[in-house]
């Protein structure tokens, strides 16, 4: 009992619980078949700018919901804590795809996005969405939450960022595999992006019939040289 009691108020967990209370302990969360790892990043959850380690388990069981990010926590030495706390659990998968996409709302902390691949919007389920959280101590605050266009396309199945606007703000890219934009291109996939800082604004890339299988995953990069991401 007592040592229970020690581990509860040690410096790391103690920091957690009372400075970041988004934060608890993954105990009562099934990890058997979660596909924990599916998704992994490195993001300062708590502040202390140590970037700790964001692992995606999108099968996890928690409260009969599928889907967890866990955090193992970051320390001076290099190392992580080895129990992990739960920063945030859903469903729908909640976890497939997870990004750190900076500082997009000025205030000097790194926000993230995170993918389920099987949750849904206002207009349509099962197509996946993207939920964007606001940094630390904030991670439970939503900046903007999005969905695919259609059921099962798979939206969030992966999830990337890149200064595409040369503003600064790094935004959103987000594939969806499965969707069908074109009959004629059944599950031809698409890939969108959401120029930051609020992603409201939507440009969307549809499979054609020369360029095909868009959405399984993308990346960007200054490929030109001109100081933009590509």
């Amino acid at each position: 009992m007592f040592i229970k009691y020690f581990l509860i108020i040690s410096s790391v967990t103690f920091f957690v619980l009372f400075c970041f209370d988004a934060l608890s302990y993954a105990d009562g969360i099934t990890l058997v078949g979660s596909k924990q790892g599916q998704s992994v990043g490195f993001i300062d959850i708590d502040g202390d700018g140590i970037d700790d380690e964001i692992i995606g388990a999108p099968y996890a069981n928690l409260h009969l919901k599928s889907g967890a990010i866990l955090v193992y926590m970051g320390n001076t030495y290099g190392r992580f804590f080895p129990r992990p706390f739960v920063l945030l659990s859903d469903d729908d998968n909640y976890g497939f795809s997870f990004k750190n996409i900076g500082d997009t709302d000025g205030d000097g902390r790194e926000d993230f996005a995170v993918g389920a691949i099987n949750g849904g919007g206002p207009d349509v389920s099962l197509s996946g969405s993207v939920i964007v959280y606001k940094g630390y101590k904030g991670s439970k605050k939503i900046i903007s939450k999005l969905s695919g266009e259609g059921a099962m396309d798979k939206f969030g199945f992966f999830i990337s960022a890149g200064d595409l606007n040369g503003d600064g703000k790094r935004d959103l890219i987000v594939g969806a595999p499965f969707n069908t934009n074109d009959p004629s291109i059944y599950q031809g996939g698409a890939v969108y992006v959401y120029l930051a800082p609020y992603f409201t604004s939507k440009i969307a890339i549809y499979a054609s019939s020369i360029n095909k299988g868009l959405g399984w995953s993308a990346e960007a990069g200054d490929i030109n040289g001109d100081n933009i991401d590509d």
